[in-house]
């Protein structure tokens, strides 16, 4: 920011995560959460340190690790060995990309009212973007997961894209615009 008082901000979170693999050997998919959809998404204030709408852009700088099994615990090393010391980490790749082109339509954890990412494997996707949102634009994204159902509500309007877009409908919104977007990303991703 240039100044406190600057209303076009930029906002940098900083997540990691690790890869794990399938009995094949394959890189499972893997995701991020992205902070809280609970929290200054509604209010605008809570858990943030300006106003959400002081932000122009909302930017995740991500890391991609896999664990090194060689860094196991309680290893003791003396200090003139410390250049041997292996870290927990190998393999690591890193993105920059803009919060809402990476977020998915799911909570990042079961219990907690945290944004997800789009989950998967080919970090490409985040690299360039490619999340559900990067077709469906921030003001979707924002207005999606601000009305995102609280872990603990017995209401539940919606939890997924598809039933967002039901109900919008039926409060008078139309919605095939966004619906065709996002049948042409499922189609491009693979998605069923």
């Amino acid at each position: 920011m240039r100044d406190s008082n600057d209303l076009e901000k930029i906002a940098i979170d900083i997540k990691t995560t690790y890869r794990t693999v399938n009995k094949k050997g394959n890189i499972k998919k893997y995701g991020f959460t992205l902070g809280s959809y609970a929290s200054f998404m509604r209010n605008g204030t809570k858990n943030i340190m300006f106003p959400y709408d002081h932000y122009a852009k909302h930017y995740i700088v991500g890391f991609v690790y896999t664990r090194n099994q060689e860094a196991g615990e309680g290893k003791i090393f003396n200090i003139d060995r410390i250049a041997q010391l292996p870290v927990p980490y190998k393999d690591v790749e890193v993105f920059v990309q803009e919060k809402y082109k990476i977020s998915g339509e799911k909570p990042g954890s079961g219990n907690t009212e945290n944004i997800g990412s789009y989950k998967t494997n080919n970090i490409n996707y985040l690299i360039n973007g490619e999340g559900p949102f990067s077709v469906l634009g921030l003001p979707v994204f924002e207005k999606y997961w601000s009305g995102y159902p609280e872990y603990r509500s017995t209401t539940k309007y919606y939890t997924s894209l598809e039933e967002y877009f039901k109900f919008c409908e039926e409060n008078g919104e139309n919605m095939d615009g966004l619906k065709g977007r996002y049948s042409y990303w499922k189609e491009m991703h693979g998605e069923q």
